[in-house]
């Protein structure tokens, strides 16, 4: 049996003349011309009622309809209900969502969507759709071993006995779990239509549900500047701590004698173009250092307001940053640059030089061998920049869009960096791939979860 009940903090009221006012903290509706359904809709305020009770009679159908919208507004949640109480609760995450009532049929095949995912919240276990836009909240753990019978395709019976419950049982969830699309029926054929559907097949789980998370309107978690850490953790300062050794300077750049050289940003634009090629001269160190200097150093420096909870040191650089934390700091993997030996290196914003973190020549090749598959290219460029992400950096103020925002963060890099290259007669071409993760965190001692590669970026000298 499937039952609505009023979610937490919501208010009901009957105003009279067959309407309700259904109001939440920071939500709410007024529902009218409900013709006797406002009456049955009442009872709520004293607990669930099942669907058939709230269905029934002459004003089944304006009742109906109620629900619907009430879900949508996420101002009740359906419950499952069998013999031994109440298995699981949804909740619709948008206003996009939508139920579908469907029965179970003995001869059919069901199986878990792919667009479904299982995790723990607080110290309940979820169960959400990123394409059907609702969640599941699971309170007897059996139903996961329904869940773990129907990764493959299976008929309600054929589910129940892998499941070790009863049949009847069995029927019971997966009336619900059909009704939110956690389950989805095969339709006679042999694979579901969200493997088939050309507009579904080529999503990939993790794409719908980063875009889910960060976009307001598909979710109902918080998404911005929530700082749920203000006050809690301190922010994460505006540059990482350097790495021990010596300190490359790099050459002191004169922007003012650049001017009369560089061309004019129509002509940047309209010439820009990614590189596969390189030209057999190397990067000299006054160009690795102007190219540097002119996409990424650090121009000014604003220490956080003194007292103020929400406030934390941001800086100005060439590109732009979310709130202006600049949470990505650039690597180097160095080939072939005049006066300057082979290694990975980690560029200081501030002080505008290079610090060797390692010159394992394995490392600096395995980056140089996963530019050119990336790339498709039989050239080697003379470098290969890594951005990584300090995540904590954003998290810190954003919820929901941090990750979104680092990604965005180095789509604003990268084109300034192929500005930067283009103006300067160089070689620019960005990676949809690069160093992996593993080399990085060997060379660095850093967790993926602390700081990690987002972005790579090839250099060199133009062909001949």
């Amino acid at each position: 049996m499937i039952s609505v009940a009023l979610q937490a903090k919501v208010e009901i009221a009957n105003p009279g003349g067959g309407e309700l006012v259904v109001d939440a903290d920071d939500r709410g509706v007024r529902l009218t011309d409900l013709e006797g359904a406002d009456t049955v809709l009442m009872a709520l305020r004293d607990g669930p009622l099942s669907i058939t009770a709230l269905t029934a009679g002459a004003s089944a159908r304006r009742a109906a309809g109620a629900v619907r919208v009430l879900l949508r507004k996420r101002l009740v949640e359906l419950r499952c209900v069998d013999d031994q109480g109440e298995a699981m609760r949804a909740q619709a995450t948008s206003g996009l969502a939508r139920p579908v009532a469907s029965a179970v049929d003995p001869a059919e095949r069901y199986q878990l969507s792919r667009f479904v995912h299982l995790r723990r919240s607080a110290d309940m276990m979820i169960l959400e759709s990123v394409r059907t836009l609702f969640r599941v909240t699971i309170d007897r753990p059996s139903v996961l071993g329904l869940l773990g019978a129907l990764a493959k395709p299976g008929t309600p019976h054929e589910a129940a006995a892998t499941a070790g419950v009863a049949p009847e049982t069995a029927a019971c969830w997966l009336e619900f779990l059909l009704a939110f699309g956690v389950v989805v029926p095969l339709g006679g054929g042999q694979a579901l239509d969200e493997d088939l559907d050309p507009d579904l097949v080529h999503r990939e789980f993790h794409d719908v549900l980063l875009h889910m998370y960060s976009r307001q309107g598909l979710t109902d978690q918080v998404t911005g500047a929530a700082f749920r850490y203000a006050g809690v953790i301190p922010p994460w300062p505006a540059t990482r701590d350097p790495y021990e050794g010596p300190v490359i300077a790099l050459p002191v750049v004169d922007l003012d004698a650049l001017v009369a050289d560089d061309p004019c940003l129509i002509d940047v634009m309209e010439s820009r173009k990614s590189f596969r090629e390189f030209g057999e001269r190397g990067l000299t160190l006054r160009e690795l250092s102007t190219f540097l200097y002119r996409s990424a150093r650090i121009r000014e420096h604003y220490s956080a307001q003194e007292g103020v909870v929400y406030a934390y040191d941001t800086t100005s650089r060439p590109y732009p940053s979310g709130g202006g934390a600049y949470d990505l700091e650039i690597y180097l993997f160095v080939g072939d640059v005049a006066g300057l030996e082979a290694g990975f290196y980690h560029y200081d914003p501030h002080g505008h030089g290079l610090t060797l973190v390692s010159g394992d020549p394995a490392l600096i090749e395995g980056a140089f061998t996963q530019a050119r598959l990336s790339s498709r290219s039989t050239y080697t460029p003379q470098v290969v920049l890594t951005f990584s992400s300090r995540f904590a950096r954003l998290s810190w103020k954003y919820q929901g869009i941090s990750y979104a925002t680092t990604l965005k963060n180095v789509g604003a890099l990268v084109n300034t960096m192929y500005a930067v290259a283009t103006a300067m007669r160089l070689a620019p071409c960005a990676l949809g791939n690069g160093d992996d993760a593993g080399g990085f965190a060997n060379a660095t001692g850093l967790s993926h979860l602390v700081e990690s590669p987002v972005g790579d970026f090839m250099l060199g000298t133009l062909p001949e």
